[in-house]
């Protein structure tokens, strides 16, 4: 804020026009500018405003409700709309009058510094921007807020949904544990900073900064300078000011919901929404869906670690591909078990999947935490910008109760279809129902990057072998995009094909329960469905006494101690019933064919 250099004779100035604009005599003995005493300031001012409007003086501070906030301030700027002054001036209650002459006539406005009463957890919305590799394994941004983050990290991220354009003010609440941090904040290329100097709690000021879009805006934090190791410990950032007060007819996307941040569930809002395209099977709700067909491609650029790209969904799993790591990917196909639990090893051995035949490379095991289950993968170095082809087979042995599900993958590059396996499901009798595909982020660091992917030609194929195109699509979203957590979700049709995007803080979102319809194309599954490979059945593999040098795949089979063991993944010299690393690896099993 620039200092008035001659305060006393502005200040008259101002008073004659506050008086003459509320029809008052403006004539000021020249002594004037003597009664006004330089300590009043601009109090003056705004004291003659509310005189003008016949109201009481009091501060806009102390008007709590948004709307009469902004009702009282246009009412203020109204009085003053004739009043002008070539300087900026700040009264003690936090006013700002603001004025500029004109050639066409005078005006003025009044605006005033608001408090940062939204307080946003630097959690659900928060990512390092990590400069050094190991700083996720350190920093904790978690329920506490930012701690244990150094010069030697990168900058903090936090995204906030604002339903207005505007000024927003900001401020820090947090500590300096080393007794002396500096910090630069950054909103749209406009860059404040803010020092802390106190190891105890405190909220600093950073300054005010005009949004230009309404919706995600990013905060950035950067440390600059500390005198210890640690920078700041932070436990929230506070907004307010006209940007940061919605609209009370409510946003384009259904009306606003004071949905600033994710303000709970944390770990899911950091990993973002998902999205699924359930597609239409109603011209075949009569039939016995044998088989299902989808193609794949992840736009060049859209392929960020954490990413599963489901292709082919059904009621009891799934198949498609992953980004495991910067080096790794996966073709995956996992089954649920019907014992519903989060922890595979609990899950009675009369109702675990099995692995009934698999490709010799690919891995089998258990996996758990949302659901548990059998999970067979590939590694395959699959690419952005290729289209890759999946086949899934479900078919059920009503006379046993059992189902088996067996999943394919084309690779153009090799020109041939790859068996991944198949796995059996007991306790069900069932053909293919609810095809389905879906994207997710499943890395929670990684949620601040977008994602998008394309479906097309999705096909299926009856127990009799009829074939049928599936065109319709329903578009639908998990519960952190249907809560309104995260609205950074979006599915369309696009190049013929269902289109879905999500995580990356993009303000374009699409309904959920959307419908979709996309072009016939016409283009049946190139696939000789009864030449497809099926390679060695796990479950068949000669029962051998354990071996300590020999490497055992997942569903081997050994003896061990007067006890029958199976592998659940590959292993070599960890002995079965042993407490060694890894010794979990064998799980005991009854088998009377497995003996000494």
């Amino acid at each position: 804020m620039r200092a008035i250099p001659n305060f006393k004779a502005a200040t008259s100035l101002v008073c004659c026009l506050l008086l003459a604009a509320c029809g008052v005599d403006s004539t000021v003995s020249e002594a004037a500018p003597e009664v006004i005493a330089a300590s009043e300031r601009s109090d003056v001012l705004v004291s003659d405003i509310d005189t003008c409007l016949e109201k009481p003086s009091h501060s806009l501070d102390e008007i709590t409700d948004p709307a009469q906030h902004e009702l009282r301030e246009a009412e203020l700027s109204e009085c003053a709309d004739k009043l002008s002054i070539d300087e900026t001036a700040t009264d003690d209650s936090g006013y700002e009058v603001i004025s500029a002459a004109s050639s066409v006539g005078l005006s003025r406005s009044v605006t005033q510094t608001w408090p940062a009463t939204i307080h946003i957890p630097p959690v659900g919305n928060t990512y390092m921007r990590y400069t050094n590799p190991t700083a996720h394994k350190r920093i904790m941004v978690d329920g506490v807020g930012v701690r244990k983050w150094t010069l030697k990290d990168g900058p903090i991220d936090t995204y906030v949904r604002l339903p207005s354009t505007g000024s927003l003010v900001v401020t820090l609440t947090g500590k300096a544990p080393s007794g002396f941090s500096a910090l630069k904040v950054t909103i749209n290329g406009q860059t404040q900073e803010v020092t802390f100097e106190d190891s105890a709690i405190q909220e600093m000021s950073v300054g005010t900064f005009e949004i230009t879009q309404a919706g995600y805006n990013k905060i950035e934090i950067e440390g600059i300078e500390s005198s210890g190791n640690t920078l700041v410990d932070i436990d929230s950032i506070n907004i307010g000011g006209p940007a940061a007060i919605a609209s009370l007819t409510g946003d384009a996307n259904g009306g606003w919901d004071s949905n600033y941040f994710v303000a709970t569930d944390y770990y899911w809002g950091q990993r973002g929404p998902s999205t699924h395209f359930n597609y239409d099977m109603s011209k075949v709700s009569t039939q016995n869906v044998e088989w299902a067909y989808n193609e794949v491609t992840v736009p060049v650029g859209s392929d960020p670690v954490g990413t599963y790209y489901m292709v082919n969904g059904f009621s009891e799993g799934y198949s498609g591909i992953q980004v495991n790591s910067l080096t790794e990917r996966r073709i995956l196909f996992s089954v649920w078990s019907p014992f519903v639990t989060d922890d595979p090893s609990t899950i009675p051995e009369s109702q675990r999947i099995r692995v009934i035949a698999k490709n010799p490379i690919t891995y089998s095991g258990e996996f758990g935490h949302e659901g548990s289950g059998g999970q067979t993968y590939i590694k395959y170095p699959w690419k952005a910008g290729v289209t890759y082809k999946f086949l899934t087979r479900i078919k059920p042995n009503t006379t046993d109760n059992y189902t088996d599900y067996s999943t394919y993958f084309y690779d153009p590059a090799v020109n041939k279809w790859t068996f991944i396996s198949t796995l059996r499901r007991p306790g069900i009798a069932t053909w293919y129902k609810k095809f389905h595909s879906f994207l997710e982020n499943f890395d929670k660091t990684q949620g601040a990057l977008n994602r998008k992917v394309m479906y097309g030609n999705q096909w299926v194929r009856t127990d009799t072998g009829k074939l049928y195109e599936l065109t319709g699509g329903t578009f639908t979203t998990d519960p952190t995009g249907k809560s309104r957590r995260r609205l950074d979700y979006f599915g369309s049709v696009q190049d013929n094909q269902f289109f879905m995007s999500i995580d990356g803080f993009f303000n374009t979102f699409t309904k959920h329960n959307t419908k979709f319809t996309r072009p016939v194309t016409g283009r049946s599954p190139e696939a000789e469905f009864a030449k497809l490979p099926v390679l060695a059945d796990a479950s068949k593999s000669p029962c051998v006494a354990w071996n300590s040098v020999a490497a055992y795949q997942g569903g081997a089979r050994v003896f061990h101690n007067g006890q029958a063991w199976a592998a659940q993944w590959w292993t070599r010299h960890v002995a079965p019933g042993s407490s060694a690393s890894g010794a979990n690896v064998w799980r005991a099993i009854t088998d009377p064919s497995c003996h000494n």
